[in-house]
């Protein structure tokens, strides 16, 4: 009980320290993870965006492809708590709202799914222009749930 508390606390503060931009290599890297894991945190992600960036004053611009559940399930709740939202576009993907906002004030968004300590933790995070947002999920009896609050950098 004491070593998963440590594994966790530590967890936290490493993923606050996550950097604001998001690597080349973002999206989701947990291959094999089960779907169901993966919507039950996208619907958990879409929660957290629609309390910090409400959908009637914000419009969400996609970074990368959602190819995946958790990003098909993120795509599809954003949409349904309200967001305007762009999807990934390959050939704008160069021009200067790419690099580091949007001309028309949009929200950047990028997420990474990856395995950070041992199995059974994932952490998701996610870049918002030049914020970052993480927090890890513990698999328990089958099921994932949330391991610990979300660490905002700002």
């Amino acid at each position: 009980m004491r070593r998963s508390v440590s594994l966790l606390m530590l967890a936290l503060i490493f993923g606050g320290c996550t950097t604001a931009k998001a690597p080349a290599g973002y999206g989701n890297a947990m291959r094999g993870a089960k779907a169901v894991d993966d919507r039950k945190m996208a619907k958990d992600v879409a929660a957290k965006l629609s309390t910090l960036f409400p959908p009637a004053y914000n419009k969400l611009r996609l970074r990368h492809g959602t190819a995946d559940a958790f990003g098909t399930t993120l795509v599809d709740s954003l949409r349904r708590k309200g967001y305007a939202l762009s999807e990934f576009n390959a050939k704008a993907r160069s021009g200067p709202a790419a690099k580091s906002g949007t001309p028309n004030g949009d929200l950047n968004l990028a997420y990474i799914v990856d395995q950070p300590l041992e199995p059974g933790l994932v952490r998701v995070t996610l870049f918002i222009n030049a914020q970052s947002l993480s927090r890890l999920y513990q698999s328990k009896g089958g099921d994932i749930e949330p391991a610990g609050y979300w660490v905002r950098k700002e």
